[in-house]
C-alpha cells in the first residue's frame, strides 16, 4: 500500500459477530458475502467464516459464487440473484443452489436433475420470487423435472423498522405456504440481519446475515463494528480570512484554525455531499470543508497536525449511521461504494495480518 487510505477490517470482531448472531438466533447462520462481502473482501470473509464453522454462504451472482467456491470447496453456496440458464452446467458442476426468480423461470428446461433449488416466496417484497398461491404448482413442476428442491425462503421488506406489523404479515404468509406443502425442506429461512436481531422466527432452520457480520444493524447493541475507514494528513496550513477553499470557493475561510488536506475523495467513495460532515483526528473532530475533489478533501481543525497524522473517516469515533442519515442513505450503500483503489487492511489481535488492493487483482 503506497497511499495511507484504507479500510481497516478487524477479523476478531467479525468472528465475534458471527458467534453472537448464531447464539442470539439459536439457528445456523448463512453468511451473505455478496458485493465483495459488503466491501470488506470476499476472500478473507469466507476464510474466517469457515474457521468459525460456517457451512452456508449466499451471494448475488454466478461470478461471486465461483469466487466463494475457490475457497469453500464443500460449503453450500446459494445464488440469490438471476443466473442465465445457459450456464446451468457451471451451476451443476459447482453444486450451487439457485432461486426461483419467478414461476416460469425454469419452464424452458426439461431436465433439472442434480440441480439444487430454493423456492423464493414473494410475500410482499415484490422484487423476485413466486407468489404464495403459485408455490405448490411450481414445486410440483420442479420435482417432476428432477430438481432437488432443498430450500424455501422469503425476504422481509421492512425488517429495519421497529413496527413489525408488515413483517408479521409476510411471516404469516410464509408460514402458511410451507404448511400447505407436502415437502420436507432442508433449509428454511426468512430473517436478514435486522430481522435476525429483532424478529421472533419459530419455523426457520437458518438466518441470513450480511452487514450484521460486520457489526452494522439497526439493532446492533452487542455487535462490534469490524469495518472502519482511515486516511492521513498530507498537508496543513492556515488560510487567510476571505480565501476560498477548493473548487468554486464555496467555503470561505474565517482565518481561524487550520486547513488539512487528506488523500481521499469521491473516486474512493466519499461523495461530494459529505461536505459539512465530521472526521476524527487526534481526539478532536474536524469538519469537511469546501468541495470534495476526486482524490482529495479538506478539513478544518482547531490545531495544526503533522503530515502523516491518522484520520478516521468512520469507525469507532465517527458513526457510519450518522453519516448515512445525513446523506439520506443507508450504511450498505456507503460500505459497498468504497472503491477498488482503497486498500483493505486486515487485523487480528491489533496486528496487521494481511493487505488487499482490489484494483491490482
Amino acid at each position: 500500500m503506497y497511499r495511507r487510505t484504507f479500510l481497516k477490517i478487524d477479523m476478531d470482531r467479525y468472528v465475534h459477530n458471527i458467534n453472537y448472531l448464531r447464539q442470539h438466533a439459536q439457528k445456523e447462520l448463512i453468511a451473505v458475502v455478496k458485493a465483495n462481502a459488503y466491501g470488506a473482501g470476499i476472500s478473507q470473509a469466507v476464510s474466517y467464516a469457515l474457521k468459525a464453522g460456517i457451512a452456508y454462504f449466499a451471494v448475488s451472482s454466478l461470478e461471486e459464487a465461483l469466487q466463494v467456491r475457490k475457497i469453500a470447496k464443500e460449503a453450500t453456496v446459494q445464488i440469490l440473484g438471476y443466473v442465465d440458464l445457459a450456464y446451468l452446467d457451471i451451476v451443476k458442476e459447482n453444486n450451487f443452489s439457485l432461486l426461483t426468480i419467478n414461476d416460469s423461470y425454469f419452464d424452458d428446461v426439461d431436465d433439472l436433475s442434480g440441480l439444487s433449488l430454493t423456492i423464493k416466496v414473494d410475500t410482499g417484497m415484490n422484487r423476485v420470487g413466486v407468489y404464495p398461491d403459485k408455490v405448490k404448482e411450481v414445486l410440483n413442476k420442479l420435482l417432476a423435472k428432477g430438481a432437488l428442491v432443498e430450500g424455501i425462503m422469503t425476504h422481509f421488506s421492512r425488517s429495519d423498522e421497529e413496527d413489525e406489523v408488515f413483517s408479521m404479515k409476510q411471516y404469516a404468509l410464509f408460514k402458511e405456504c410451507i404448511a400447505s406443502l407436502d415437502h420436507e425442506f432442508k433449509y428454511i429461512h426468512c430473517c436478514n440481519s435486522d430481522a435476525t436481531l429483532n424478529f421472533k422466527d419459530e419455523i426457520s432452520t437458518h438466518v441470513r446475515c450480511g452487514i450484521a457480520l460486520w457489526g452494522y444493524s439497526n439493532f446492533a447493541d452487542k455487535l462490534e463494528k469490524a469495518i472502519s475507514l482511515h486516511t492521513e494528513v498530507i498537508n496543513c496550513k492556515q488560510v487567510k480570512e476571505g480565501e476560498g477553499i477548493s473548487y468554486g470557493g464555496r467555503y470561505i475561510s474565517d482565518g481561524a484554525g487550520y486547513i488539512l488536506t487528506l488523500p481521499i475523495g469521491y473516486a474512493d467513495g466519499i461523495w461530494r455531499s459529505n461536505t459539512g460532515n465530521e472526521v476524527y483526528i487526534a481526539a478532536e473532530k474536524g469538519k469537511i470543508v469546501g468541495s470534495i475533489c476526486m482524490d482529495l478533501m479538506m478539513i478544518k481543525t482547531t490545531k495544526a497536525y503533522k503530515v502523516g497524522t491518522p484520520v478516521e473517516i468512520f469507525g469507532d469515533h465517527i458513526s457510519l449511521y450518522d453519516i448515512a442519515n445525513k446523506l439520506q442513505t443507508i450504511p450498505y450503500e456507503i460500505l459497498t461504494g468504497i472503491s477498488d483503489r482503497v486498500a483493505r487492511i486486515y487485523v487480528s489481535e491489533n496486528q496487521e495480518i494481511g493487505e488487499e488492493l482490489p484494483r491490482f487483482h
